[in-house]
């Protein structure tokens, strides 16, 4: 007997799941429009999007308002000094010495003028009588803000500064202004006490300026402009300025409020004239007790202190002062929409268009759509001066929106030949349940479980192997592959799929929670096997630099990258065939640690290395790894389309064995190219700039290996300077001054110096004649003495 409740339970069941199917496969006939909705908003996070505004919606904008005539207006209280090209004329030098300096600010103190901004940094200062003149003066100066500037790194001989001095007591961190730049560096101590003040005059793109520096967790140091404010404080909101908050892009910028260049031209009076009524005591015209003075000291023609925006080239000192009058005059430029939500939000509706109506009525509706955007986009910044994405919105609704047309019209198109030739055009219905059932069998829906990804390259197979013949290349790859997937079988990791020249593995999901590995056990057992990995393959390229009949050999190293994070696995497939795969961020950042890794070397995720270690920070840390230890190095890395250094940790297999590495690398230069070793590498002196004299122990037509102090940068270019010493005066000075540029492969740490392997880059056809006679002097030498 049937209960009539559970046989209506199950009716409802199978139909709705019927309807989900159903509903699934109405989806997938749009996936062209999904991809292009998908790929849409992918590039726009990648920052094609802002790209885009940059270069093309802004300048619109800015020259829109300008034909209108809505730019902002300079206040009055404003008074501008330029040291421009009559200045240099008059003065025959392109700066003021710091008697002219006490001159002028001793002057305009007798105004009285509210503040003096000087867009300089009085960086370097010679110790004169002048100067010492000058610092006697402060308490008689009116209220002056000198320039700072921050950077990535310490300047050696510099001298930073840590606090403002007009620092509240009140300063709270800004968490959301980013700090890539720890040090800051402004006018020399000796000259430092004059100043009540200091602003940032660090710069971006198109008109943008970073709204603060922010070098530590006690100190922000707004920008120049923003001195103009009698109260600048860091808030939990953002920077306040005079109680409000600066409206700042979400990369933590501000906007200047510019106008064009011609407006700021007559409000400028010549440092040459200031000078002049300095000497003949005559009040300086426009400034008072309630004036704000800029003093700019690049406004002549040849400087380099020009800016891109929005209405072209302008003087980086006019956007400052932009900044300031916005500080007066309470106008600024906000910002609406920053997020992908608007743009996204702009393409939907164009889809739903596509697919509601037919494809004539959507594409009509979508200009329309379109049109009404760009208006009320161009209407808002005129208007009420914000900045909203509408050029990203009209480009997404564009795209997407004709990919829907295109994708319905074939739908359309197919309906109309399934009618016409229904048998034809039909799968029978039992094929396509089994194929529909086989993959659910398998793995059901596509699950979200946590692994430990990783990611295997071959460095450099296909560039190297391009010449080679095809069925040497394959055998090569074949065998090279098969020996990684039974490394990594060996350890219970599952290979997703080979790439081309790689390898995308996964450690600790069996398709059966029961015998799934915990966190912790499937990151050591990746750990394990990239070690294993490296170790094998330095081996194999140490051992395997030459064949019995002295001709090279193959050697290629490995970057292997390894993250653990949470991913899909599923099928990718469609009906036809069953394409298993795992896909989620912690396969692309898996991805991204192998592209920086260095040759030999393994690069891990914080996530990974928290789970193996159970600690938090950046410091270097030991792992124990069966009976062996290493230890993983913190490393700032640079990821594309990340502007901020991210963190990764950098295990190097071979810290114990660093001649196995060495004989590895190596291998891998001389299967590249011949390499001139011996003692005649002592006549060459080879200096890196930043770096000076380096040893040099490998050197041929394509590269070198150096012996350096610092540990330099995968990837990063370097300045070379190659000189010969000892050799006959003739032959010595023909090569006196060989200017080189080299990239670095791969770089080894050795106790207190670092070595590292150097490909030579933009060789030109010249140098390159200088190259090979210095191999040829190199091979050689004895002959070259007696001929010379």
């Amino acid at each position: 007997m049937v209960d009539g409740k559970n046989t209506t339970g199950l009716a409802k069941n199978t139909a709705t799941g019927s309807s989900w199917l159903h509903w699934a496969q109405r989806v997938w006939q749009w996936k062209a429009t999904l991809l292009v909705f998908v790929t849409s908003l992918t590039l726009g996070y990648a920052g094609l999007f802002e790209i885009f505004s940059e270069n093309f919606a802004k300048p619109i904008e800015f020259r829109l308002r300008s034909a209108l005539g809505k730019d902002p207006t300079l206040d009055p209280r404003i008074a501008i000094f330029g040291f421009d090209d009559v200045t240099v004329s008059k003065l025959g030098r392109q700066s003021l010495n710091f008697g002219e300096w006490q001159e002028i600010l001793a002057h305009l103190s007798r105004q009285k003028p509210q503040i003096v901004v000087i867009d300089q940094v009085f960086q370097i200062i010679e110790p004169n009588t002048e100067v010492q003149e000058l610092v006697d003066l402060k308490d008689d100066l009116p209220p002056l803000v000198a320039a700072v500037f921050s950077s990535v790194r310490n300047i050696s001989g510099r001298s930073t500064i840590a606090h403002r001095p007009k620092q509240s007591t009140e300063q709270m961190l800004l968490p959301w202004l980013p700090s890539p730049h720890p040090f800051v560096y402004g006018p020399d101590p000796k000259i430092r006490p004059i100043f009540s003040d200091f602003g940032a005059i660090n710069y971006s793109q198109n008109g943008m300026l970073p709204v603060a520096a922010q070098p530590n967790t006690e100190t922000v140091f707004p920008t120049l402009g923003l001195t103009l404010a009698d109260t600048v404080r860091a808030g939990p909101n953002g920077l306040e300025v005079n109680g409000s908050v600066v409206p700042v892009s979400k990369k933590g910028e501000i906007q200047a409020n510019q106008a064009p260049i011609a407006t700021y031209f007559p409000r400028i009076r010549t440092i040459a004239s200031l000078l002049e009524d300095a000497r003949n005591n005559r009040p300086v015209p426009g400034v008072d007790s309630n004036s704000r003075v800029f003093i700019l000291p690049m406004m002549y023609t040849g400087n380099a202190d020009f800016k891109s925006t929005p209405l072209g080239e302008l003087p980086g000192g006019l956007l400052h002062v932009a900044v300031g009058n916005s500080v007066l005059t309470n106008q600024w430029i906000s910002f609406w929409g920053q997020n992908l939500w608007v743009p996204a939000i702009a393409a939907l509706v164009a889809a739903l268009l596509a697919h509601w109506l037919t494809p004539f009525r959507s594409a009509a509706l979508i200009l329309l759509k379109i049109s009404a955007i760009v208006a009320l986009g161009l209407w808002a910044f005129v208007s009420e001066s914000m900045v909203t994405p509408w050029a990203e919105s009209c480009a997404t609704s564009l795209f997407v929106g004709l990919t829907a047309i295109a994708e319905k019209s074939r739908l359309v198109e197919r309906k109309t030949l399934q009618v016409r030739h229904t048998r034809a055009g039909l799968v029978p219905p039992k094929l396509f349940g089994v194929l529909l059932r086989e993959p659910s069998r398998l793995l059901g829906h596509s699950r979200r479980v946590q692994v430990t990804v990783m990611f295997i390259d071959i460095e450099g197979f296909s560039l190297r192997m391009q010449d080679e013949d095809p069925t040497k290349v394959f055998d090569h790859l074949k065998r090279e592959l098969g020996r990684l997937c039974e490394i990594v079988q060996r350890y219970g990791g599952i290979v997703d799929k080979t790439l081309g020249d790689g390898l995308l593995c996964y450690f600790g999901y069996n398709f059966d929670p029961e015998f799934s590995l915990a966190e912790r056990e499937h990151a050591f057992a990746a750990m394990s096997c990239a070690l294993d990995i490296q170790i094998d393959s330095a081996k194999r390229a140490a051992n395997n630099s030459s064949n019995a009949s002295g001709q090279k050999t193959l050697a290629f190293p490995l970057r292997v990258g390894i993250n653990t994070g949470e991913v899909f696995i599923g099928n990718v497939g469609n009906h036809e065939r069953i394409d298993l795969t795992i896909v989620g961020p912690a396969v692309n950042w898996a991805k991204r640690y192998e592209d920086v890794c260095e040759s030999f070397r393994i690069m891990i995720g914080p996530r990974t290395k928290e789970i193996m270690t159970k600690t938090q920070g950046d410091d270097n840390i030991v792992i124990r790894m069966g009976d062996r230890s290493y230890t993983l190095y913190h490393r700032d890395i640079i990821v594309k389309h990340y502007e901020q250094r991210l963190s990764a940790w950098e295990c190097n297999p071979f810290e114990r064995s660093g001649n196995l590495l060495s004989d590895a690398l190596h291998a891998v230069s001389v299967s590249e190219s011949d390499h001139a070793t011996g003692q005649w590498l002592t006549a060459l002196d080879i200096q890196i700039e930043g770096q000076g004299s380096c040893s040099l122990s490998r050197f041929s037509e394509s590269g070198a290996t150096v012996l350096s102090s610092d540990y330099l940068p995968k990837r990063g270019t370097l300045e070379l300077t190659l000189k010969l010493n000892g050799l006959p005066q003739g032959v010595q000075g023909s090569f006196s001054s060989l200017h080189l540029r080299a990239t670095v492969l791969w770089g080894i740490q050795e106790g207190q110096q670092s070595r590292h392997g150097l490909r030579f880059v933009d060789v030109s056809p010249e140098t390159r004649v200088q190259l090979k006679e210095l191999l040829r002097i190199a091979r050689t030498p004895d002959a070259l003495r007696k001929t010379s």
